[in-house]
């Protein structure tokens, strides 16, 4: 019964469910050892700055040179990842790229209103520090 239950409910569960949207997520690819991974720590390292880990999802592709590590991809609930990726490298993660709604590029910089939200994150970064 387990088996047939358990066989039942995975072949419902779809990419859309699993990664389902969330509109304040922020992306970040952090690289660590095999020995040094720890989910549970990734985790208290996001929510020591208010952020939820929403996905975790660990590959075995290793930057090159490096076969004893591993790549983790999270997915965190806050808009702006920097104080994310900033605790995760206190914590001792290489934090390889981080990517979430509150970026504002300096391309994007002409604009007046991209000039406020960049001048808002500066405020902020600076406030958690």
């Amino acid at each position: 019964m387990t088996k047939e239950l358990l066989a039942k409910d995975i072949k419902k569960l779809t990419p859309e469910l699993l990664y389902a949207p969330a509109p304040e997520a922020s992306h970040l690819v952090v690289a660590c050892r095999r020995c040094d991974y720890s989910a549970a720590r990734m985790a208290h390292a996001a929510e020591d700055v208010d952020a939820h880990v929403l996905n975790l999802n660990v590959t075995a592709v290793a930057p090159e040179g490096l076969d004893d590590y591993v790549l983790v991809a999270l997915r965190v609930a806050r808009r702006d990842a920097s104080a994310v990726a900033r605790s995760l490298e206190r914590y001792g993660y290489s934090v390889l790229d981080f990517s979430g709604d509150a970026d504002c590029s300096a391309a994007d910089a002409d604009e007046p209103d991209a000039r406020e939200r960049l001048r808002v994150a500066e405020l902020l970064r600076y406030l958690e520090m």
